[in-house]
């Protein structure tokens, strides 16, 4: 019987773990003396752009706000303008200003939501709502500028978007303004709408190469614009004033 119990037998093996403990000295729990210090980046340091408010682009009698030097700027809320003064005058070369999705509402009086004062180069606002001004939307007539994502309205009695010769306007929607587009020589207008404005659609009077009607280069242009017209007249009285010289539209043809 012993022979027979030793026969199933099974060796064990037992295996003792030996935990070894290791202090280490993590410091003193007792704070330093004085203020407690900011441990996380201030937000000028995680975005690499400019606010716009009164401390970083403060104003005068005639600007709620000046963008006085190049950069890029953006905007963190809503602004309405102050009563007879325009909303952001760029007054530098090299100015990026991203509306940021949001709105800049008129206070009132026949003054400018961004006004260009001078013929500053290098000009680009993208991304937001322009409405309500009666002294126009986006003024930089003389600006070369790059403008895109705006929606441009109810700018009553004034332009929604101008800008100056050479410049670029894609996706962009001017309603409800006197004229939608302010489109000069050389400039390029791609996926814009203009409706239900007061006057012109898409004012395009350029003048650069002084073509008239019957020379070389005026049919092409002129062609090309009174297709635009059957395409894009969305209900503006005048959809299209054009001396056909030195812009050019882009736009996909649905047939």
């Amino acid at each position: 019987m012993k022979r027979s119990i030793l026969r199933y037998a099974r060796p064990v093996l037992i295996v003792t773990a030996v935990t070894t403990v290791i202090w280490v000295n993590a410091g003193s729990l007792t704070p330093p003396g004085g203020p407690v210090a900011p441990t996380m980046k201030a937000l000028d340091q995680v975005e690499a752009r400019t606010i716009v408010n009164a401390t970083n682009t403060p104003g005068d009698g005639a600007n709620s706000f000046i963008i006085s030097a190049p950069g890029s700027y953006y905007l963190t809320g809503n602004i309405t303008g102050t009563a007879s003064k325009h909303g952001i005058s760029i007054q530098a070369n090299d100015v990026t200003l991203d509306l940021n999705g949001f709105a800049l509402i008129s206070g009132g009086g026949g003054v400018r939501g961004v006004n260009v004062p001078v013929a500053q180069s290098g000009f680009s606002i993208r991304n937001g709502s322009v409405r309500g001004w009666t002294g126009g939307g986006v003024r930089a007539d003389t600006a070369v500028t790059l403008a895109e994502k705006l929606r441009l309205s109810d700018n009553v009695g004034a332009i929604g978007l101008a800008v100056g010769n050479g410049s670029m306007i894609k996706d962009c929607v001017a309603s409800g303004n006197a004229t939608g587009f302010f489109a000069p020589d050389r400039t390029q207008v791609s996926n814009c709408i203009a409706t239900l404005n007061t006057g012109v659609g898409f004012d395009c009077q350029g003048t650069l190469a002084g073509l008239s009607p019957g020379e070389p280069g005026h049919k092409e242009e002129s062609e090309r614009c009174d297709r635009l017209t059957q395409l894009l007249d969305h209900g503006d009285p005048v959809p299209f004033a054009a001396s056909w010289t030195g812009w050019k539209f882009l736009f996909v043809d649905p047939t």
